[in-house]
């Protein structure tokens, strides 16, 4: 028991000894790690790299678990500094990207918040109900917003006739869509089928303060041989996905052709050899002469030839 006992003794100064070497080998593991990450930061400091950018930069566990028993040298590999050798003398090299560098507000002149801060914008100084006229005591302006709307309400943007598009409460910011000028524009007076010529007769002008489509239609002169291509009801606003380009020249029909001269015009009868459309350039035989002629669709039926 005695013997063991001893021995037991014996042993534990070996183990203590050996506890002690291996901690210390993690220990300077760490502090070797430490140490590449340090030497590379240093360098790149005194290349005028940020301490921002030094600090974003990411590298991987190979790299940052080199070790070396000397200083390591660092070069820059390309005239465009964006690779750096790293050097262990008779030990090993590796090539390392540079961290990029971030451009900072400064170079553009003034910083956005203090752009934003700059820039007027329109407030509802109380509470506006939908189709209300906004008049200018109705709105306030201010400068001191940081977030500013790309579609916000301009300066430039405030005339006289404005009419609110929705119901805005007070203090919300104004934005262009919010705001609109009364316009003109065609209304039916009774229900056009899908597919019927439209004429002038069809339609009243009516003045609409809200809801005004974007592509209302607001003349007769944009209705000239056109037609519905969907069913319009009685008191509906015409806008110009409603119509379609009439068929004034039909295949293997009839037409009359059409020569003008300065002092007289010539006509006589042919048949269109395809369709044509308002403005169009349309083929006819000649029922006369037969001869092949080509002119452009003027009217129902009807094809003039450009004198040359």
């Amino acid at each position: 028991m005695r013997t063991r006992m001893e021995q037991i003794k014996q042993l534990l100064p070996r183990l203590f000894i050996a506890s002690v070497l291996l901690l210390h080998s993690a220990l300077s593991a760490s502090e070797e790690n430490i140490s590449f990450r340090t030497q590379y930061d240093n360098w790149l400091h005194k290349q005028n790299f940020s301490s921002s950018d030094i600090a974003r930069a990411r590298y991987s566990q190979g790299v940052l678990s080199l070790r070396c028993h000397l200083p390591i040298e660092f070069s820059f590999s390309n005239e465009q500094r964006r690779q750096v050798k790293a050097v262990c003398r008779d030990e090993w090299r590796r090539f390392i990207r540079t961290p990029p560098k971030r451009m900072s507000d400064e170079k553009f002149g003034v910083r956005a918040k203090a752009k934003s801060r700059s820039t007027p914008l329109f407030i509802a100084s109380q509470d506006i109900e939908l189709g209300e006229l906004v008049t200018k005591n109705m709105l306030e302006l201010v400068t001191d917003r940081v977030a500013i709307p790309a579609n916000a309400f301009r300066q430039s943007d405030l005339v006289e006739n404005l009419y609110a598009q929705r119901p805005i409460k007070q203090g919300a910011t104004i934005i262009s869509s919010d705001l609109s000028q009364p316009a003109r524009v065609l209304v039916a007076s009774s229900e056009i089928s899908a597919g019927t010529p439209i004429r002038p007769s069809h339609f009243s002008t009516k003045l609409l303060t809200v809801g005004v489509p974007k592509d209302s239609v607001k003349s007769t002169d944009s209705i000239r041989f056109m037609e519905s291509n969907k069913r319009i009801g009685t008191g509906e606003v015409l806008r110009q996905r409603d119509m379609r380009k009439t068929k004034l020249v039909r295949r293997n029909e009839s037409v009359t052709i059409i020569r003008k001269k300065s002092n007289f015009a010539i006509t006589a009868q042919g048949v269109a050899l395809r369709d044509g459309y308002f403005g169009g350039r349309v083929t006819a035989k000649n029922l006369e002469s037969n001869r092949l002629v080509t002119g452009f669709v003027t009217d129902f039926g009807e094809l003039t030839l450009k004198d040359l």
